[in-house]
């Protein structure tokens, strides 16, 4: 049986659509971690989303989990370069670090 693969592809990024939307309501109404789990759902789903990325290192940095937040920072910055609030969050973190 064959599956054509926009349709696999069209399956995936309605599955990651929905991780996306879940991560999103579940930190606006204050489940950091249960946030956290969502967007890495959407990672493992699709590891360039560069949205995923910034949105968990976010939630990382608000959990104060530094080294993790400029992780997701790095890898948004690699997907999606020089966008300005990822290296702002980014030189953020690095400057605490190493002021």
């Amino acid at each position: 049986m064959l599956i054509h693969v926009s349709f696999c592809r069209d399956i995936m990024t309605a599955s990651v659509d929905e991780h996306l939307a879940k991560a999103s309501e579940l930190s606006t109404s204050g489940d950091t971690d249960g946030a956290i789990e969502s967007y890495l759902s959407a990672i493992s789903l699709d590891p360039d989303n560069a949205t995923a990325w910034y949105s968990v290192g976010l939630l990382y940095m608000k959990s104060n989990l530094d080294t993790l937040a400029i992780e997701a920072f790095e890898r948004s910055d690699e997907i999606y370069p020089n966008y300005g609030p990822t290296l702002a969050n980014l030189a953020h973190l690095l400057w605490e670090k190493n002021p």
